[in-house]
């Protein structure tokens, strides 16, 4: 896919040496560690780091799913439409925090030395609005994670952990939990930006931006724009500067 992408990019025009690939895979810390190395060996720094890397946590039924988004004229929401679209289970909400959360936070961790280098360093992380804290009613992690002058990455890692008990146990409902596990991982990835450690990341940028309702293969053609007639396809919804 990787390889596809480059030569897509390479078809429509951009330079071959403007486009370099390398295989990654987020979930895996020794693939994490092999492009940080290559970074550094090719470039010496990094400017921009963008965590694009995110799976849903849910199998869709894509019939049903395009139904719902038809229906709902957006993304579906609601635990009985999701019941009926789509299947859940801890096997996938393990997957999905790994690569949601930790996958995120290792890129971070393995490319910050590289990012200091730079004269302008910024992360990117591309995510949801869901995962916002409003979307979450569990007032124990809101108010974890609303902590903000004590909040870091163990904190962080103890609500994930809870939501993961919760949901093996069937108590997301009872809970306070939102349905989807996207929602709580992209919650996590939210607070990253809050616990960064400025002292080392000085003039850091970290930036949460939304891909609008795009027509793609990923989400099973449902969407409300096509990607090739739009020229702003990101919502900035969340910045912070150390």
């Amino acid at each position: 896919m990787g390889l596809e992408a480059v030569q897509k990019l390479k078809d429509s025009g951009i330079s071959d040496d403007l486009v370099v690939f390398h295989q990654l895979d987020v979930v895996d810390l020794n693939s994490i560690a092999s492009l940080a190395e290559f970074v550094k060996t090719k470039f010496g720094k990094l400017d921009i780091l963008v965590n694009n890397a995110g799976i849903s946590g849910v199998a869709l039924k894509a019939d049903a799913f395009k139904r719902a988004f038809e229906q709902a004229g957006d993304f579906p929401t609601g635990k009985q439409v999701w019941a009926e679209i789509g299947t859940q289970s801890y096997e996938m909400a393990e997957q999905c925090v790994k690569t949601n959360y930790y996958g995120a936070r290792g890129m971070v961790e393995a490319l910050a030395p590289l990012l200091q280098l730079s004269d302008s360093p910024r992360i990117v992380n591309v995510s949801s609005m869901h995962g916002l804290l409003k979307n979450i009613n569990n007032e124990w992690a809101k108010g974890l994670l609303n902590d903000i002058e004590n909040l870091d990455e163990d904190r962080v890692d103890e609500v994930v952990n809870e939501f993961l008990k919760d949901f093996k146990e069937d108590l997301l409902e009872s809970k306070g939990w939102p349905p989807l596990l996207e929602y709580c991982q992209l919650c996590g990835c939210h607070c990253q930006r809050r616990w960064l450690p400025c002292e080392s990341q000085r003039g850091l940028l970290v930036q949460h931006l939304q891909p609008l309702d795009i027509v793609k293969e990923g989400g099973y053609n449902g969407g409300l724009l096509v990607a090739a007639n739009n020229h702003c396809l990101m919502s900035k919804f969340g910045s912070h500067h150390c």
